[in-house]
């Protein structure tokens, strides 16, 4: 029995040693370094030159258009600003480096000597950023992946950073010889400020899809009312020169899956970005503010709010200028102090043991070139909606209030007002008797950024009785 088991076996594999031969004519290392050669000449046969796009581990997609050569040279330009061993800006001078295609285990493209490309995973973050011995995280030496639409989709050998190569036109060619990299991110900018909030709505959600110079960002408030934030390294291509378009098209280096959609990249139809999902096309308009609650308070996302009315022009409503801080200002200028920036943050009192909102206005005093600051503390309660009342208003027992609260009493009393008794006859705050306090109930909420130029989340407290009544600034955790 053992005998006819032995000789059944030996015709198996005897036949599987056929059917392979059949199927395979070469060995592995023949069929790979036919695959690497079939490649090289791919790379060779780009007579405009090749765009190289990498999505690093620490800033996202960084890009460099590149000219190969049959002797292993290569020719760059990059996307940044950095210099390179003081021969000029990386994106006009070209750089050289050599390169090579080995057949690792899959057939590699391999960048040798230093060169732009280099720069990204420098472990100098003197050079250019990132981190000390890691650099942005990027690679130089890439194994080829697949192949698709004129393309070459490539993986890091050491950080697995992905990677996409993409054959120039003519046209590319040039625009990318006069700098067009660093100028395709630089009319994107534009974008950007036109657009704070890029946002489009599926079915009554609205998603944040903003496409940043490296990255694309994406945020919702999802089904149990938590925020999801994604983010995947995208890059621009050349539509914004070649064809004097507002923007370029996003390519993402993968799909993105968000609430059970999945976003492809973004194209520029004219007028505005538009995304396709699912075969069908939204439009991304702008929100003016993010698309989901603030989080402003007391351990909540944010916690402090700065104001600076000379650099939030615009932003600051009408109302709060006229009503409120020019009064102040012209007053308290009239004794050689003047404003110069105010704050609101939510700090925990050390006496009651609660949380309290703390205003608190800084100004210069002109005669010594001194600043001080004069503080408030306002207890408040949580209502059922959100809103916040606050109920009175405390001082800190310095001089700064005492003094000067008479010439800038509009402020404090924007959040919570107060009539005295004794005011005019106290010598200090421990003297003082209020005699009428009236609460004031605000909500919390983005502020619409209509300051040209001026960055970071805007957020406000806007009084219930008088939304126009608010006070914007610039959060901070």
């Amino acid at each position: 029995m053992k005998k006819y088991i032995f000789i059944i076996l030996s015709v198996l594999l005897l036949g599987c040693d056929k059917m392979e031969d059949n199927v395979f004519s070469e060995n592995p290392d023949d069929r790979l370094q036919k695959t690497e050669e079939e490649y090289r000449q791919t790379i060779l046969a780009a007579p405009n030159g090749w765009f190289l796009a990498i999505n690093t581990k620490k800033e996202g997609a960084y890009r460099f258009w590149m000219s190969f050569t049959e002797e292993g040279k290569v020719a760059m330009l990059a996307d940044m600003d950095a210099t390179y061993s003081g021969i000029g800006e990386t994106s006009l001078v070209p750089s050289g480096s050599t390169w090579q295609l080995k057949a690792l285990l899959a057939p590699s493209l391999i960048f040798e000597t230093y060169s732009y490309l280099h720069l990204l995973a420098d472990p100098d973050n003197n050079i250019i950023g990132g981190t000390k011995g890691e650099g942005l995280g990027s690679d130089f030496e890439f194994r080829i992946v697949s192949e698709d639409n004129g393309g070459l989709n490539l993986k890091g050998n050491f950080n697995n950073c992905l990677a996409r190569m993409d054959p120039a036109t003519p046209e590319q060619a040039v625009k990318a010889s006069e700098g067009g990299l660093k100028t395709v991110l630089e009319k994107h900018a534009d974008y950007l400020e036109a657009v704070r909030f890029p946002t489009i709505e599926v079915e009554e959600t609205k998603y944040l899809v903003k496409p940043n110079t490296r990255k694309t960002d994406f945020a919702y408030i999802d089904k149990e009312n938590n925020l999801v934030e994604k983010t995947v390294g995208s890059y621009l291509d050349f539509n914004s020169l070649t064809q004097e378009a507002f923007a370029s098209d996003v390519h993402f280096f993968e799909p993105v899956e968000l609430d059970g959609m999945t976003f492809k990249g973004l194209k520029w139809n004219g007028e505005a970005y538009q995304v396709e999902i699912e075969g069908k096309t939204y439009e991304i308009f702008d929100n003016k503010v993010p698309p989901y609650p603030l989080h402003f308070g007391y351990n909540q996302t944010f916690s402090q709010l700065y104001v600076n009315a000379n650099t939030m022009q615009g932003t600051l409503s009408d109302s709060f200028m006229n009503e409120l801080y020019t009064p102040a200002y012209n007053r308290l200028g009239e004794r050689s102090r003047y404003i110069q920036e105010m704050y609101c943050k939510f700090v925990m009192d050390a006496l009651s043991g609660k949380p309290v909102m703390e205003f608190g206005v800084t100004y210069e005093n002109k005669s010594n070139g001194k600043t001080f600051t004069a503080k408030w503390h306002y207890p408040y309660d949580v209502n059922e909606d959100g809103t916040l009342t606050f109920t009175d208003r405390e001082q800190t027992g310095s001089t700064n209030e005492f003094i000067y609260e008479e010439y800038i009493y509009e402020l404090p009393d924007l959040f919570c007002g107060l009539e005295y008794s004794n005011y005019g006859d106290a010598d200090n705050w421990s003297q003082v008797v209020k005699s009428k306090i009236i609460p004031h109930t605000f909500k919390v909420d983005w502020a619409e950024n209509k300051t040209p130029g001026l960055s970071g989340n805007i957020g406000g407290l806007f009084r219930v009785e008088r939304e126009e009544l608010f006070i914007a600034g610039q959060l901070k955790q």
